[in-house]
Formats: C-alpha cells, structure tokens, sequence
C-alpha cells in the first residue's frame, strides 16, 4: 500500500489538476477489515492497515471522485465507486479473494471476498459451476479496477498473494 500511495502522491505532486487514486479488490482479511455502509459517514473508521499507515474505503459509491470529504483523496476506492470513470494514475491492491489453484487456474476465494450480496451460500459454493461464475465475477472487478487509469497503473499485491503476482508477471511478460 505504501508503494502506491507514494507512486499517486508523487504524480499529485507534480500534476495538481490529475485525479489518481488507489483502488482495491472487495477483499477482506488479517489487515483488510470488511466494509459497511455505516461506515462511509465516520472518518475515524479505517480499513486498511499497513506498518502504521491506515485508509479507510470510500465513504460513497455515487460521485465518489468529486466528494468533498477532507480525505477524499487518500480513501481506497472500490469497484462500486469507479464504474465509468476514468483516472489518471491508479494504484490497484488485489487481494486474497483471486488466487492460483494446484491446477495453476485462476480461482476466486469466497472467504476473503467482502461483498455479501454477490455471495453463494457455503453449499452452493460446492457446485463447481457457481465457483467458476464467482470466479468470474471476481475477475470482472478487478478487470473494472485495471482499466480505469488512462496514464498508468500499478499493482500492489495484498497479504502475500505471491502465487498472483507471479502469474501476472509470467502473463505479462514482466520481471518483479
């Protein structure tokens, strides 16, 4: 998270008028706390945890980009947020809820996923056919996320998702 942040502030830095920001998957986990929508009215209650830096998710979906909270800039956006908009710079963190299974397939991880209204049930999560449209699913956010950055975009990989970063590197042809 500090990589990002410091790669947008930098741009903000030399390009006052660009709109950057830092988006997340809708992951969950040991320093990704889960969002609520109470949340989005109370600045004190952050989301993201990082050796001492702490942001919180966007306080709104709708208009999000142009709301006049004082940390508007520094909250982390969401797919929710970000539809149709275009950015500048983006920092994208991906999370735990996309991993590379035994197979070396992509697969999405419901356990670490935070949006209970596109969830299946624990038991409908057994039919191989839900599992891969979650999978899909969760692929379209972070497809959403990748696109919004019209002068570029990073990555960041959140709580260890080495198998990830690995896999995009080796797609795209990258080294670390």
């Amino acid at each position: 998270m500090h990589q990002l942040i410091d790669w947008i502030e930098e741009d903000r830095n030399f390009h006052a008028e660009h709109i950057n920001r830092v988006l997340s998957g809708m992951f969950c986990c040991a320093t990704a706390d889960k969002w609520s929508s109470t949340h989005g009215k109370d600045p004190s209650i952050t989301h993201f945890h990082e050796d001492g830096l702490n942001r919180r998710w966007n306080s709104t979906q709708e208009n999000w980009i142009n709301i006049g909270d004082e940390d508007a800039e520094d909250q982390i956006g969401s797919v929710f947020a970000v539809q149709g908009i275009d950015l500048n710079k983006v920092g994208v963190m991906i999370g735990p809820d996309i991993r590379v299974n035994e197979d070396g397939k992509l697969e999405a991880v419901p356990d670490n996923h935070n949006n209970t209204n596109n969830k299946f049930s624990v038991e409908e999560m057994t039919d191989p056919m839900n599992q891969f449209e979650f999978t899909l699913y969760i692929l379209n956010q972070y497809y959403v996320l990748l696109t919004r950055g019209i002068d570029g975009i990073r990555l960041g990989f959140w709580d260890g998702n080495d198998s990830f970063r690995k896999y995009m590197e080796d797609t795209l042809d990258i080294g670390a």
